[in-house]
């Protein structure tokens, strides 16, 4: 392997790159996807490793300078994302690129190695990397191997969809749904969310916690981001399709540790669940009106101080003149619907659960 200048290139094994760096493999795995390290060059190890696989990922010696260089920048306080733009613009030669000679597969399990020094979460990252594996079927995703994660999920319907649905000309219709589809997911993709299985009007995303260290706070900001979105949109179409009435998006928010995995052996198949987490977001969502959004006591609760304090949540009580917010403050389901309510017999499963709505970001 040479240098693109034609000098001769030392190449490292993975296994001695982990051993050495201090890395896990998860975050090593990250590193390639982001692109702050060149995919490895996969051959027979060399003869004087002691590996029993059968194939190993070689890497330029130099990314041991890039590994540094990532080192110094964490130090600095800056996030993966910013230090991966700062490493994309430097010379190819000074990143240590190699040929791309096949897919990059790792060596077998019990060669494998790695530090606890960062236990593979590093936030800004654009991948689950505990949650996907080198070489593991079509994207490098694996979709036999469920994971138990720690996540929050963004549940969002669409309000009054079937009556848009009656009133507009298919192309119309389906023209809003495009529209929607995709400022939404550019929306999600900003916190680092990650499609999970929904229907056509509706939206389920999940912020996973070794994806991302602010993956409590990222959905009640994409919330409140996604309201903001929803009058712009509705605005446009007001105009553009004379809908009388506005385009609201509810929103449920919980949080949950549970087994996950992939539909599909593709890296844009959608996340799915293994528990309860889900169904109550969804039910919030149903309990949710204009664009409302409620997220569970336990979400809230998680948070550390200095992001509470950027939240104002509470439970609004009516009143026969005018309402009052009352801060910093739960119910439980049940304590919000009456029994005539339409919705009171769907939220049978979750009415002792503690609530609140999310106000705005300070």
């Amino acid at each position: 392997m040479e240098y693109p200048g034609g000098t001769p290139e030392r190449l490292i094994s993975s296994v001695d790159l982990l051993a050495k760096s201090g890395l896990s493999r998860a975050t090593l795995n990250n590193y390639i996807r982001m692109g702050i390290l060149p995919r490895p060059l996969v051959k027979r190890p060399d003869d004087d490793s002691s590996s029993r696989a059968k194939q190993m990922g070689y890497f330029p010696d130099s990314v041991m300078g890039t590994l540094e260089d990532v080192v110094r920048y964490k130090r600095e306080g800056r996030r993966m994302e910013e230090i991966r733009m700062i490493l994309a613009r430097r010379p190819a030669a000074l990143l240590g690129g190699i040929d791309d000679e096949g897919p990059a597969e790792e060596e077998s399990t019990a060669e494998s190695g790695g530090g606890p020094s960062d236990g593979g979460r590093e936030s800004g990252g654009p991948v689950e990397p505990e949650l996907t594996v080198e070489g593991g079927g079509r994207g490098g995703v694996c979709p036999d191997a469920p994971r138990l994660a720690s996540f929050s999920v963004i549940a969002a319907r669409l309000q009054n969809a079937a009556k848009a649905c009656a009133a507009l000309p298919p192309d119309e219709y389906f023209r809003l749904m495009r529209r929607l589809s995709t400022a939404t997911a550019a929306l999600f993709k900003k916190y680092f969310g990650v499609q999970g299985k929904h229907g056509a009007e509706e939206l389920v995303f999940y912020f996973f916690k070794e994806r991302d260290s602010s993956y409590l706070i990222h959905p009640l900001m994409a919330a409140m981001e996604l309201r903001r979105l929803l009058k712009k949109i509705s605005q446009e179409q007001k105009i553009n399709l004379d809908i009388v009435d506005n385009l609201y998006m509810n929103i449920g928010i919980a949080h949950g540790e549970e087994f996950v995995g992939q539909m599909a052996e593709t890296p844009t198949a959608e996340w799915l669940s293994q528990g309860g987490t889900v169904h109550a977001a969804r039910l919030l969502a149903r309990l949710a009106r204009f664009g409302s959004a409620w997220a569970t006591k336990d979400l809230l609760q998680r948070l550390d101080e200095q992001d509470r304090r950027r939240i104002r949540y509470g439970i609004c009580r009516r009143g026969a003149h005018r309402d009052t917010l009352f801060e910093n403050r739960f119910s439980r389901v049940m304590d919000l619907l009456p029994p005539d309510h339409p919705e009171y017999k769907n939220m049978m499963s979750i009415m002792a659960l503690p609530v609140t709505e999310i106000q705005s970001l300070r």
